[in-house]
């Protein structure tokens, strides 16, 4: 299930680096949850989805190997940028929104921002 602000697992309610549980299919999910309603979640491949006050969304992945779009129709640009020895892929979508990604010449994610 994709995480959103409706369905990431913290409570405003909790007090900071109190623990919540996991759901069975994710046995080693870790959440930590803050009474100002910011948390942290991470993954068991170590991926770290942190929440601020506001509902934005940080991911902090440790490898990137697969970037799927489900709906091809809504890219408006793709661009590829080869620079010393990185690559990087910008990507624009309908109504605004966009994907960046670079990595380096052994498949290294260097940065990701959406």
């Amino acid at each position: 299930m994709p995480i959103s602000p409706n369905n990431f697992p913290l409570s405003p309610t909790e007090q900071p680096g109190d623990a919540q549980s996991a759901p069975a299919n994710a046995a080693s999910t870790e959440v930590t949850h803050y009474v100002d309603g910011s948390g942290a979640m991470r993954t068991p491949n170590n991926t770290v989805i942190e929440r601020d006050v506001s509902g934005n969304f940080n991911i902090y992945f440790p490898s990137l190997k697969r970037v799927e779009i489900a709906d091809i129709t809504a890219i408006v640009s793709h661009q590829i940028n080869r620079v010393l020895n990185s690559t990087s892929h910008v990507i624009h979508f309908v109504g605004g929104g966009f994907f960046t990604m670079a990595y380096d010449q052994h498949g290294n994610l260097l940065s990701s921002q959406s």
